[in-house]
């Protein structure tokens, strides 16, 4: 998982940016960044990865996220729970 954070550590920090820059303040100055479908793809991918890993560690079981929109959303807030009391987030 963390090969895969770092192969992809561009992308991520530009998803940010543009988060920090866009949706959450409305910064007067932006840097100019470029997220494309592929990009926003790539990152679901990215994200399916690790929740899977994620879901198998906590709950210990096989069932396996295939694709985010069919993902259950109490093996998130599980994965999320665990992640908060440990101070991971």
């Amino acid at each position: 998982m963390e090969k895969l954070l770092k192969e992809n550590k561009n992308l991520i920090d530009n998803l940010i940016l543009y988060r920090d820059q866009n949706l959450a303040h409305d910064d007067k100055k932006k840097n100019n960044i470029l997220i494309t479908g592929n990009d926003l793809l790539k990152l679901f991918e990215i994200a399916e990865i690790v929740l899977n890993k994620l879901s198998y560690e906590v709950n210990s079981t096989r069932t396996l996220y295939h694709g985010i929109e069919n993902s259950c959303k109490e093996e998130i807030k599980d994965i999320f729970n665990v992640l908060e009391k440990n101070l991971v987030l």
